[in-house]
């Protein structure tokens, strides 16, 4: 879940330089891993960055309404 954070936080920019660094190292060595190299960057962030703090999920739900319009339908936390 800690990719979801980093991801979430930094937005566009950020998962795409994940995806190449993932490229960089091979889709072949990538597949069947349980720890990649990303993944490993991805938990000694947690561990430096997010280790002592609660988990909180926000989920914001969009739907486009009868009109064509984007609407906020949710919000969940917990």
């Amino acid at each position: 879940h800690n990719k979801n954070y980093f991801i979430g936080l930094g937005g566009k920019d950020t998962i795409c330089a994940s995806h190449m660094a993932a490229a960089c190292y091979g889709i072949e060595k990538n597949l069947g891993s349980l720890v990649t190299p990303l993944r490993h960057c991805y938990n000694k962030a947690e561990n430096e960055f997010l280790g002592n703090l609660p988990d909180v999920y926000v989920q914001l739900v969009m739907a486009y309404n009868d009109e064509g319009k984007l609407v906020h339908t949710g919000f969940y936390c917990g």
